[in-house]
């Protein structure tokens, strides 16, 4: 017989496993196979398990790259993040999506012969000056709205603003020659959507600083970038022209006066 603690084999006369002690009325008579038996069932479950297990697995990636198409990278969602960042001052957020990192370098390091980290630093310093001194005059809020979205081939309303750039050849042309000195392939854009965008910096309630911008978005190598959104230097420009001018100008030029570092 076998022992059913430890599968100790001993003969049939003894009283106890010589092995492990266990009385042998607790023993059954059972072949080493059989003892095996439940393993083996249980990793023939695993297989019979296993295609399904996989298809579990692979719905879940399924599921995540549709999120991710719908709310991660769309081109409304990469608009939204380009004027929430303007909004909060937040400059690196602002650069990253106007253009690949590699175009944004090589652009600041002949503007400004300075490296990004720099640019962001000094930018963001500007951003900081100038909402700080806006919250002397009372509530600094910053609003925007996405009026509509399409494909550039169907401009429609936004024809009379947008001029001669009516369809993806001409803007693939366009950035061509405003990236012209920079490593930026234009035939790499597949996909370009417009938009009208309105945005409104409210300070203690009366509007401070407005715009109404035709936003280009576009695919570039995988990632969506914005081209044609306001910047610090626009809402600047806003500001010195409001009807409340003289309430901003010190806010205004403390802004101007930390982007000097860049010169």
């Amino acid at each position: 017989m076998f022992c059913n603690n430890c599968g100790t084999q001993f003969d049939d006369t003894e009283s106890f496993c010589p092995n492990c002690g266990t009385p042998a009325q607790q023993t059954e008579q059972a072949a080493p196979e059989e003892a095996t038996a439940p393993a083996k069932n249980a990793s023939n479950d695993i297989k019979e398990k296993l295609p399904l297990l996989i298809g579990a697995a692979a719905a879940v990636i399924v599921v995540i790259l549709i999120l991710s198409a719908l709310f991660g990278g769309s081109a409304k969602s990469t608009i939204k993040k380009y004027y929430k960042a303007v909004g909060k001052g937040d400059q690196k957020t602002i650069s990253k999506l106007m253009a690949p990192e590699k175009v944004r370098e090589e652009q600041v390091d002949d503007a400004f012969d300075c490296s990004l980290k720099e640019y962001y630093k000094v930018y963001n310093k500007a951003w900081e000056a100038l909402y700080k001194g806006l919250k002397k005059e009372g509530k600094v809020k910053f609003e925007y709205e996405i009026k509509n979205i399409e494909d550039i081939e169907k401009l429609d309303k936004l024809e009379d603003e947008v001029g001669k750039i009516d369809d993806l050849d001409e803007f693939k042309d366009m950035l061509d020659d405003v990236y012209d000195d920079y490593d930026f392939d234009y035939k790499k854009i597949k996909t370009c959507k417009v938009a009208e965008v309105k945005y409104v910096l409210n300070v203690d309630g009366k509007k401070a600083a407005k715009g109404t911008y035709v936003t280009f978005v576009y695919k570039y190598k995988g990632d969506w970038y914005v081209y044609c959104g306001p910047g610090l230097n626009s809402i600047l420009n806003q500001l010195s022209k409001s009807d409340d001018a003289d309430d901003y100008e010190d806010a205004v030029e403390d802004a101007r006066d930390a982007l000097e570092d860049l010169d």
